[in-house]
């Protein structure tokens, strides 16, 4: 070994039966006599094994940088580029229009909360309220505003996870296919499909949330009928078990004692004393929602 390299500064070491010198960092071919000239190398240095029987012999890889590998680099790079700048484009698209609604549902559904019957102390019997079929059908609309609004909020946001999972699958496909097309090299099909088909799956679980909690929580106000039954009401507790909760209400019917499980939205509807109620019940078909409950001393039937 002799020498610095004039390209670099590696160490340069000469390939057995050639004339030449070869850097180990670089990979730069030098001739002998022009090391020679440039003071590089000693003149008494020689290539011949029987004279340098010690010589070290390194095994060097032959790499040159091919200039189409090189463009094809760059050319990757920028898709590359390209593909991060569009997909975080479209992701912030979809998750400000995502949140937008997001909120707004949010709002509506604070809104629904706080807002009064309209026909609230005007139907009046012996200084109680009367349950008409007018008047359910206000507090109904409120509580339909309400719980739709709730649960589709929790939908819209199921709904932006989608469409960014949507665009990360698209452009990733897309990035692969044009990746090979680029290089040459074939694309590698079945690891391809295998790996798209799990995040299509995935996509669509999400996708089949969302759809559900944009359905409708009970039956249209306009569509649907009420009625108010009565109830002998005791009280309710809630249990959990391992990771599931479960909402009783109490209740006396035929002097027997009789308990039945709820949601937990109408859960809490009851009150936590006992009293005589009147449960409002909105029904269209099978489609059927206790919505309201009233006390049998502020309300009574008309």
């Amino acid at each position: 070994m002799a020498g610095k390299c004039p390209s670099c500064g590696g160490s340069l070491v000469d390939e057995p039966g050639n004339d030449v010198y070869v850097c180990t960092v670089c990979g730069d071919l030098f001739s002998r006599d022009k090391l020679v000239n440039d003071g590089i190398v000693p003149k008494h240095e020689v290539f011949d094994e029987k004279v340098v029987p010690d010589r070290l012999v390194v095994d060097l890889p032959k790499k040159r940088i091919n200039p189409q590998d090189d463009e094809i680099e760059y050319t990757l790079s920028r898709l590359r580029r390209i593909q991060w700048i569009v997909m975080i484009a479209l992701w912030l698209l979809i998750l400000g229009i995502g949140l937008s609604l997001f909120y707004s549902y949010r709002h509506k559904a604070d809104v629904m909360e706080s807002k009064e019957n309209p026909l609230e102390g005007t139907l009046i019997s012996n200084g109680k309220n009367l349950l008409t079929e007018e008047y359910l059908k206000e507090e109904y609309k409120i509580y339909y505003a309400q719980e739709n609004y709730s649960q589709r909020s929790l939908a819209i946001l199921l709904l932006t996870v989608v469409g960014v999972f949507t665009v990360y699958i698209i452009m990733a496909a897309l990035g692969s296919i044009v990746r090979a097309r680029v290089t040459g090299k074939p694309l590698n099909k079945a690891s391809f499909y295998k790996s798209l088909a799990a995040l299509i799956f995935l996509d669509l679980v999400f996708l089949v949330f969302a759809i559900w909690g944009m359905r409708e929580n009970g039956p249209s106000p306009e569509k649907a009928s009420y009625s108010v039954y009565k109830m002998e009401y005791l009280g309710k507790y809630s249990q959990k078990s391992g990771k599931t909760k479960t909402y009783v209400i109490t209740y006396m019917k035929n002097d027997e004692l009789q308990e039945k499980h709820v949601s937990s939205s109408t859960y809490d509807l009851y009150p936590n004393d006992t009293c005589t109620l009147y449960v409002a019940v909105a029904q269209k078909g099978a489609s059927k929602v206790e919505f309201y409950t009233y006390r049998e001393d502020a309300y009574t039937l008309p």
